[in-house]
């Protein structure tokens, strides 16, 4: 069974939302993409996750490391590993 079905909490990241949504507005099944999106966050055991005070210190020392090591990330992806790292496994 996949990880998802087994799973009793889902945490979706509201800036990965924001990236799906705004490749649906430029693409060819825009209705069915949203549609399936709200039929997914509209169950009991998913949640956006919060981009808080927290997440943003996780986020400043990611790219403090990542700009020190001389790896760039986009930014977006940073905020995205920032806010997985306060869920758990």
């Amino acid at each position: 069974m996949p990880a998802l079905q087994r799973a009793d909490e889902i945490y979706v990241n509201a800036i990965v939302l924001g990236e799906l949504q705004a490749g649906f507005l430029s693409g060819r099944h825009r209705q069915r993409n949203e549609r399936q999106l709200e039929t997914f966050r509209s169950s009991p055991r998913v949640r956006v996750a919060d981009v808080d005070a927290e997440t943003a210190g996780r986020y400043a020392v990611i790219l403090n490391a990542l700009r020190n090591a001389g790896t760039p990330v986009p930014t977006n992806d940073i905020w995205i590993a920032a806010t997985a790292m306060r869920r758990p496994l």
